[in-house]
């Protein structure tokens, strides 16, 4: 029986996670939180194991169609809203 998983499969899984699962459905602040939760999670093993490399945000482009966005950078001014900041890629 198998008793340890590799940190690299944790982030592949968890970086699936908030890039994917769930859409948010009504105002999506329960779906938010739990995948907060879940980046929380990765971030205390990757600072543990010495494999932090920080997130970014995931744009429209990269979310599930009807989900919020991590990031919208507006193409005229360049700043920043972050509707979603629950849809983070870690490198």
């Amino acid at each position: 029986m198998k008793k340890t998983i590799p940190v690299e499969r944790v982030k592949e899984l968890v970086n699936a996670y908030l890039t994917n699962m769930p859409v948010n459905i009504g105002d999506g602040r329960m779906e938010e939180g739990v995948r907060l939760g879940a980046a929380s999670l990765l971030e205390m093993i990757l600072h543990e194991t010495g494999n932090y490399q920080g997130y970014r945000y995931l744009k429209q482009d990269e979310v599930p169609k009807g989900a919020k966005p991590g990031i919208i950078t507006d193409p005229v001014s360049g700043e920043h809203t972050f509707p979603d900041d629950s849809r983070r890629r870690y490198y």
